[in-house]
């Protein structure tokens, strides 16, 4: 019996039983609007400092404060693309990468572990899965973290757990209270919006406790909009560009139509469908349509841009599969 009322006692205290249905509306709305401050300013505080040496961090590793898996692994072979380290080779109905033997720009870890994996043609799914390209990353996000670039990865994880393990708590709260209310045939209507917006409300709260500081995230606004003419010449006109210039436009603005066309990511069934799309033609039959690629760069690469990509990879950026080619050849 004693344990029965203990149990009763502690649904009771965690449902809030005390509290009759009206007050609970606002003592239920403070809970949620205090949790989403606490949320907000924990972010901004695992988030703040500034940044050293701002002006001397390379693309690749813009890159990687942006946060997306990919994009460092783009700029790193736009980079040795641009040098002549790496060139396109045929891999049926896509292209992928291989190493020509010329040295790259700079001795950039990263890039001497994608021209190890692509002394064979490689896409980016095989380029991101080898050893030291991971160890490469690591190492750069680690460079980051000292530079206040990136706040530390385990105290943003942390953080985002407890954030949502109480969030699971407040929204279990309020259905449980909205079930007692049911069974007792009261009013539940405003509980019920109250839970949702509750929801919404400590989702966008939990959601700017994000790895890139903020010092960085500032930065990288100011230079989109400083940098917003390098925008459009990459789309227009690629060549013209320098190197870091091009680099720089890709991380910034996702414009890089020299990388249409290549090979993101393959399964066993896509490098299947590959071969045969090579048997095929060379057999005489027709190309294949667009295979796997990135849907940033095919707006760029079949647009008003004179850069050869769209000619050279036609197949793959400007073909009938997926809504990528669709995006990429409209309008």
């Amino acid at each position: 019996m004693c344990e029965k009322n203990r149990a009763m006692w502690s649904w009771d205290a965690f449902t809030l039983q005390q509290v009759p249905g009206p007050q609970f509306l606002w003592v239920y709305g403070g809970m949620v609007v205090g949790s989403a401050l606490a949320f907000v300013m924990t972010a901004r505080f695992l988030r703040g400092g500034p940044l050293q040496s701002p002006d001397e961090l390379p693309a690749v590793d813009l890159a990687l404060v942006e946060g997306d898996a990919i994009r460092p692994l783009e700029v790193a072979v736009l980079e040795l693309l641009i040098a002549g380290a790496l060139e396109r080779v045929d891999g049926g109905m896509v292209q992928k990468l291989k190493a020509t033997g010329k040295a790259p720009p700079n001795d950039e870890p990263l890039h001497q572990a994608i021209l190890q994996q692509c002394q064979k043609p490689s896409g980016y799914n095989r380029i991101a899965e080898h050893r030291g390209v991971k160890k490469a990353l690591a190492q750069a996000r680690r460079r980051l973290v000292q530079r206040n670039w990136l706040a530390r990865p385990w105290l943003i994880s942390a953080a985002r757990l407890t954030m949502q393990l109480w969030l699971i708590v407040l929204i279990f709260m309020g259905w449980a209270r909205i079930y007692l209310g049911l069974t007792h045939l009261r009013p539940v209507t405003y509980l019920v919006y109250e839970v949702i917006a509750s929801i919404f409300l400590l989702l966008f709260a939990i959601e700017q406790c994000k790895p890139i500081t903020l010092a960085a995230a500032a930065y990288l606004k100011k230079a989109r909009k400083t940098k917003a003419a390098l925008g459009v010449q990459a789309r227009t006109n690629e060549t013209s560009l320098g190197a870091d210039e091009r680099a720089l436009a890709l991380v910034l603005f996702n414009m890089a139509p020299a990388l249409a066309g290549l090979e993101y990511f393959s399964s066993p069934v896509m490098d299947a469908v590959t071969r045969w799309s090579s048997w095929v033609q060379s057999r005489g039959g027709g190309g294949g349509g667009g295979g796997y690629e990135s849907p940033s760069y095919s707006s760029s690469s079949c647009g008003a841009s004179p850069s050869s990509s769209c000619s050279s990879a036609s197949s793959a950026s400007c073909g009938s599969g997926g809504s990528s080619s669709s995006a990429g050849c409209g309008g």
